[in-house]
């Protein structure tokens, strides 16, 4: 059913998918079924699920609203990229917030965008200070760290390559230190 459903243009369509997604968030293959056949209407069906307690404490719902937000940055059509801003905006949590901006931003990447683009209106500032924050303070859990080098890899060199370049010391472990490599590779422009 979670194959056919996102196939077809159907009045209660996306309730419908919210339903399945929500009886087993964590299963795998319903979510891969949902994607894989979700044309359009990813959009209206993460607006659907970002507020949903289920979906969202579960760690294959969270997975499953960033595969969303992936596909709603790819597609880039501009009221679901304003919504999904709009989310980002409320987020409380840190390492959830830069995760699913990270998805977002990775989705807009693929469609020749970015964050900065996509947030005309300055909506993220909070989060891109907070970001700098974790990714400045060496007490700062190494997996929230981690997350915001993520996420100002998809940015740009000129917003994120100093903040970047100041992690590359001999006092930060390997991983965070790969992880800054593979956040500065990403950048077109020469560093």
């Amino acid at each position: 059913l979670a194959f056919t459903l996102g196939a077809l243009d159907l009045p209660g369509q996306t309730p419908a998918m919210v339903e399945i997604i929500r009886r087993d968030p964590d299963s795998r293959w319903v979510r891969a079924a949902l994607l894989s056949s979700m044309a359009s209407g990813a959009g209206g069906l993460f607006a659907e699920l970002s507020g949903d307690a289920t979906v969202a404490h579960s760690a294959g719902g969270q997975e499953f609203l960033h595969q969303l937000l992936t596909q709603i940055g790819a597609q880039n059509r501009p009221a679901e990229v304003a919504q999904a801003v709009e989310y980002l905006a409320a987020c409380t949590e840190l390492e959830n917030a830069l995760a699913s901006a990270t998805a977002l931003g990775d989705g807009l990447k693929r469609a020749g965008s970015n964050l900065s683009a996509a947030d005309t209106t300055h909506k993220l500032k909070h989060l891109y200070e907070s970001a700098d924050a974790a990714l400045a303070g060496n007490q700062t859990a190494e997996p929230l760290r981690i997350q915001a080098v993520r996420f100002f890899g998809l940015t740009s060199f000129s917003e994120a390559g100093p903040r970047l370049l100041a992690v590359l010391d001999g006092e930060q472990t390997q991983q965070l230190q790969m992880e800054v490599i593979n956040a500065l590779g990403r950048f077109p422009e020469p560093g």
